[in-house]
């Protein structure tokens, strides 16, 4: 086709003149070669029903190789019409790749012509002599020629090219894409058509007949780039393999789905289409259509029947369509019978059938379905459609079929948006993605929701944009229906969804929400419809919290980012008791699109105001492992933060936990300054994540291994916990300044807690699972006095394996280089080591003497070993006056390296600029523990997931590198809410650390690795 979408053709009243290459063929002589050349297009002008003739103006004068070419055809008109020898294949390879001399034959077609009239001016073939030998060469020249003159490729009858009788190959045309061992070397009935189409003879039209009409899609638009076959049949309907035209449907770009399918020689017919084959796109090209659509079955014609709709269409019936001479047959109309699944084919009032992919099911009101129909018009039904343009009022809710219905008013993703279907495990999605309301005058905003269905029956509706007005009749001036019905009912009393909680059970009766006139309160929000027993079901991967507590003046908070993947959370508050804690929304729903982030306070989940007291644990579950969650604690909600720290969610449980920092009684947490000891509380919290009881054993260790008698035992409830100090679990009032705590379960598992309270600071470790590992890394060392500000930090090491171990601990500067070694020494079997880094690597009184920072790396004969740092401000050093430590922070040793990690929280800038105490720092370290250079990315989020800032910087073997966010990405300094991920060519140590610029508080977490 041309520009203007015109067949391109020759004059057919001029002779269509070709000069032949001067040089060889391969193997052949340039007399061979063009004996072959001139036999092509013999083959041509002997088709009786066209007129193209041709001039033969002899050789080239000229060998054109691949060095000469370009300089040979540069952008002239070439009126004579050059066939060029590729003597060793260079100008095939230059063509289409290093190798392709050894699979492309040839290649031809129109160099220019006039865009006005569709005349060829100038064309051009290519045939290769490395394959020149081949016995098929002959038909791979005619072919070629066939481009030259205009014509496409076809499919036609390449199916036999596969069946076992080799002497249905001759039935395949000679312009199929490929060439074919043993197949015509002269035009056959589909070419000699479209020849004569081209160029047709006065006998032509008068003596072969023509078939038209138009391919439409079964919503209703046209479909381009199908295959239209015609093919002659007898009397009981076999069909021929010799009269058989085809050609692709909108071939002339019409836009319209129209076709053309002429030179048929007089008789019986039957029309069908089919899809093109997937590989005959590029150079090998059926139609002028790269992009298409595929996904229909081959199906016949079938007159008065015709229709998409595979329940009543059946696409193998056969309607006769007869041909006589001189005759065109026209409104030959087809509709495809497109498969399911395909919701990109909803228009206005329409539905499509979706089937669930093998292994899921659905079950709803006491079936169980293993498809559902999707309807334009914002809801799904069972066992039959409903895209009638009748009023989506509450009688057509109730009465038609069963039912889930997100929105159910009038929409037309005909207009704009789209519907799309999400396949996860567990769970399918269907959204309506800036799909309008239907108008006549058409502009209306996108509405953009989805339903999920889970395989335990629950089901979601999430909102996230909502613009759709009243229905003009009186007097229900309805604007839309959101809910659930079992169907076939007619009567139902509707209910305010929003004031069921963001959880609903599902009861036997339809479940649904008139909205009439202008109101909506659904936007932004998300509700469940329970099925399952247990909600947790319907999500695979759980964030297990197990300590939550708050008042008018403490909080607990959680931060979780979603990665790549939209997800859904549950979040759910429980009692120790293990039931439900009493608030007004227990369980919770969130959705989280992809690479967007949530942090909120306990009570923002659970809608409680803050002044009510909160005691338990929280869970959250996932459709997705894409995730990197942790959770704060702290206070400061009527007054300044002065205590805080963190830890991650667990997303495991374990058997055996393990507990490695203890301070419980007066003057137990050790002093690392100017100040005494100090008193300390710790206290375990440990939930249990099953919906079965747990006993549990508390066993105190001594840090000499001894363990310390009486053993202590609790009972959980299924999803109950426990939130007990270490001096009242073990029922004594000595002072506890060492050890470790080990639990014992028995069960399925559980997770734990440890809560360190001094007077003014607090820290949080999370309950270790043990250690398989055998080098432990701490990206935090700090000890000494900058600036008026003092730092200390405390290392801990537990051994919980049965045999001793050889333990090594060696320092390193931010630069790498060494500040000192320890060791080896031995560790034996439940024996601790606590020390601070001034006593281990002489360092000198972190008040005093100046600041050195890096890392500890701690390495070990074998596995068992466990441990954590606390690190923090020592004292009072401006004044000289002992006081309480001010801040601390604590972090387990890091076993699991990393490349790619996130941090669920960026907090930078001053939340109330009156208030310096709000004015909060992110800081980021990194510890590359390598022989080799590590080259890191650090890029930051804001919450809904653009791209703050980023920064790449590299770090050599055992350097260290602790900043503030806010001076490696400057654009950052006054993001509230967002996250960093971090990315690295090696293995990685890191944690983020938050404070206020006033230093009274400091809390530490560490990654969450992706995997």
């Amino acid at each position: 086709l041309s520009a203007t979408n015109q067949v391109l053709k020759w004059d057919p009243a001029s002779n269509v003149p070709y000069t032949i290459d001067d040089g060889p063929l391969g193997g052949l002589t340039r007399d061979q070669g063009a004996a072959l050349v001139r036999l092509a297009f013999q083959k041509w002008e002997d088709v009786a029903t066209s007129v193209i003739q041709f001039a033969d103006q002899g050789f080239l004068g000229l060998d054109v190789t691949a060095a000469n070419i370009d300089a040979f055809f540069g952008t002239d008109v070439h009126s004579e019409n050059p066939i060029v020898f590729d003597d060793d294949g260079q100008i095939t390879d230059d063509f289409f790749g290093v190798g392709s001399s050894f699979t492309v034959l040839g290649f031809a077609g129109p160099r220019f012509s006039n865009a006005a009239t569709g005349e060829i001016l100038s064309a051009r073939a290519v045939l290769n002599g490395v394959l020149a030998n081949l016995p098929e060469f002959p038909s791979a020249v005619a072919h070629e020629i066939g481009h030259l003159i205009g014509l496409d490729h076809t499919q036609i009858n390449g199916d036999l090219a596969f069946t076992p009788d080799p002497s249905d190959d001759q039935f395949i045309p000679l312009m199929y894409p490929f060439v074919i061992d043993g197949g015509t070397q002269l035009p056959i009935q589909d070419d000699i058509a479209w020849v004569s189409w081209l160029y047709p003879s006065m006998a032509f039209p008068g003596s072969t007949g023509t078939i038209t009409g138009t391919i439409s899609r079964r919503s209703g638009g046209f479909l381009a780039g199908a295959n239209v076959v015609a093919v002659n049949v007898d009397m009981v309907l076999t069909e021929s393999k010799v009269e058989i035209v085809s050609v692709v449907s909108d071939f002339l770009v019409t836009s319209d789905g129209s076709y053309v399918l002429p030179g048929l020689t007089p008789g019986d017919y039957l029309v069908f289409i089919e899809p093109l084959n997937p590989a005959f796109t590029g150079g090998s090209g059926v139609g002028p259509f790269e992009a298409r659509f595929t996904d229909f079955v081959k199906d016949y014609y079938n007159g008065a029947n015709e229709s998409g709709d595979d329940l009543s269409d059946d696409p193998t019936e056969k309607v006769v369509i007869t041909v006589a001479a001189g005759e065109s047959v026209a409104n030959i109309e087809l509709i495809s019978n497109e498969n399911t699944n395909q919701l990109d084919m909803l228009t206005d009032d329409d539905e499509v059938t979706f089937q669930f992919p093998v292994g899921f099911s659905f079950p709803f009101f006491g079936s169980v379905y293993t498809e559902v129909v999707v309807n334009s018009d914002g809801n799904l039904t069972f066992g039959a459609g409903d895209s009638a343009s009748t009023p989506r009022d509450e009688s057509r809710f109730l009465s038609g079929p069963p039912r889930i219905a997100p929105l159910f008013t009038d929409l037309n993703p005909e207009e704009a948006g789209e519907v799309t279907a999400l396949v996860e495990t567990g769970r399918i999605t269907f959204t309506w993605e800036s799909v309008p309301e239907f108008s006549a005058a058409g502009g209306r905003p996108g509405n953009q929701f989805s339903v999920s269905l889970f395989a335990t029956g629950d089901i979601l509706f999430t909102y996230q944009t909502f613009d759709v007005t009243p229905d003009a009749s009186p007097p229900d001036d309805i604007q839309a229906i959101v809910g659930i019905s079992p169907g076939v009912l007619g009567i139902g009393s509707p209910v305010d969804l929003s004031s069921q909680g963001s959880v609903i059970p599902i009861a036997a009766g339809p479940l649904y929400q008139v909205f009439n006139g202008n109101e909506f309160d659904l936007t932004g929000q998300a509700v469940l419809f329970q099925a399952s027993a247990d909600l947790f079901q319907a999500f695979t991967n759980e964030l297990l919290f197990p300590f939550f507590r708050g008042d008018q003046d403490n909080f607990s908070a959680y931060a979780v980012t979603s990665l790549d993947i939209a997800q859904v959370l549950a979040i759910e508050g429980r009692a120790s008791d293990g039931s439900l804690l009493p608030f007004p929304i227990n369980p919770a729903i969130e959705e989280l699109d992809a690479q967007k982030q949530s942090a909120k306070l306990s009570a923002d989940f659970f809608g409680i105001n803050l002044t009510d007291s909160q005691s338990g644990w929280v869970r959250m579950a996932s459709n997705t492992s894409e995730f990197g969650s942790f959770f704060q604690f702290g206070n400061g909600l009527s007054g300044p933060i002065t205590k805080m720290d963190g830890a991650l969610a667990f997303t495991g449980q374990s058997q055996v936990l393990y507990f490695t920092r203890l301070y419980d009684g007066l003057a137990t947490f050790p002093s690392f300054g100017l100040a005494g000891p100090q008193d300390a509380v710790t206290t375990l919290s440990i939930a249990n994540p099953n919906n079965v009881g747990l006993t549990l054993t508390f066993t105190l260790f001594l840090n000499t291994g001894q363990p310390a008698a009486p053993v202590a035992f609790r009972v959980l409830p299924a999803l109950g916990s426990l939130f007990e100090t270490v001096g009242t679990l073990f029922n004594t009032a000595s002072p506890i300044t060492d050890g470790f705590v080990q639990v014992d379960v028995q069960g399925p598992g559980a997770v734990g807690f440890a809560l360190i309270e001094l007077e003014d600071t607090i820290l949080g470790l999370n309950a270790s699972f043990g250690n398989n590992q055998t080098t432990l890394y701490s990206g935090q060392l700090g000890n000494g006095l900058e600036a008026g500000n003092a730092v200390f930090t405390s290392l801990k090491l537990v051994n919980t394996d049965s045999s001793p171990r050889v333990v090594t601990i060696t320092a390193f500067r931010d630069d790498g280089s060494i500040i000192g070694l320890v060791g080896p020494f031995a560790l034996t079997s439940n024996a601790t080591f606590q020390r601070s880094v001034d006593q281990l690597f002489g360092l000198g009184s972190p008040v005093t003497f100046p600041l050195t920072t890096g890392s500890i790396q701690i390495d070990v004969d074998g596995p068992g070993v466990i441990g954590d740092v606390v690190f923090g401000d020592p004292g009072d050093t401006e004044t000289g006056i002992p006081d309480f430590v001010d801040f601390a922070a604590a972090l387990p040793l890091q076993t699991n390296l990393f490349t790619k990690a996130v941090f669920s929280q960026v907090a930078n800038g001053a939340t109330n600029p009156g208030d310096p105490s709000t004015d909060f720092f992110t800081g980021l370290a990194l510890f590359n523990p390598n022989a080799l250079q590590a080259d890191v990315t650090v890029q930051v989020f804001d919450r809904d997931g653009s791209l703050v800032g980023e920064t790449m910087l590299s770090l050599g073997p055992n350097q260290r590198l602790s900043e503030l966010v806010e001076v490696l990405i400057p654009s950052t300094a006054a993001l509230i809410r967002g996250y960093i991920v971090v990315e690295s060519t090696q293995p990685m140590v890191s944690q983020v650390f938050f404070g206020n610029n006033t230093m009274q508080f400091l809390s530490a977490v560490p990654p969450s690795i992706i995997q």
